[in-house]
């Protein structure tokens, strides 16, 4: 009798359990490890900053775990040819370096300067740069249809 070894590849079943017991396990670190953002914004707005600045390599464990677990999922997306997907996990990863590189910086390990806003900056230019393309495929789609309907009042 021969021994086969599972295949893996993109419709294999067992390529999909061990993603989703990947994200699961992310997710389930995510909430054991990291609290959640708004106990993070009640510590920093409500204790004074020699409190909250003590805390800092936490709310650092907090934000990139919080964006692992994004990546996670946009990865499913841009796996399931989702429209938008590839331009906003590439836009994700570039913030993700740049957020790490920040707390690295602040935590005097790494020589290169202040880099969020930049990553900040593009994500949110790759975010209008979506919308754009949304809202613009959905005038299209407005328009094919009623140029289509012999009615155009009943359309």
């Amino acid at each position: 009798m021969k021994v086969r070894f599972p295949r893996f590849d993109d419709r294999s079943i067992w390529l999909q359990v061990t993603v989703t017991v990947v994200i699961g396990l992310l997710a389930t670190l995510a909430l054991i490890f990291a609290p959640d953002s708004i106990q993070v914004c009640a510590l920093v707005i409500l204790t004074p900053a020699l409190i909250y600045t003590k805390a800092l390599p936490i709310i650092g464990v907090v934000v990139v775990t919080h964006m692992v677990y994004l990546m996670a999922g946009l990865v499913l997306a841009f796996r399931s040819r989702l429209e938008g997907a590839r331009i906003f996990l590439w836009v994700s990863v570039i913030t993700l370096v740049t957020v790490i590189n920040d707390f690295l910086y602040y935590s005097e390990l790494s020589p290169v300067g202040n880099t969020s806003p930049l990553g900040l900056l593009v994500f949110t230019i790759a975010q209008m740069m979506l919308i754009s393309a949304s809202s613009r495929g959905r005038r299209r789609m407005r328009s094919g249809s009623r140029a289509s309907c012999r009615r155009p009042m009943s359309c």
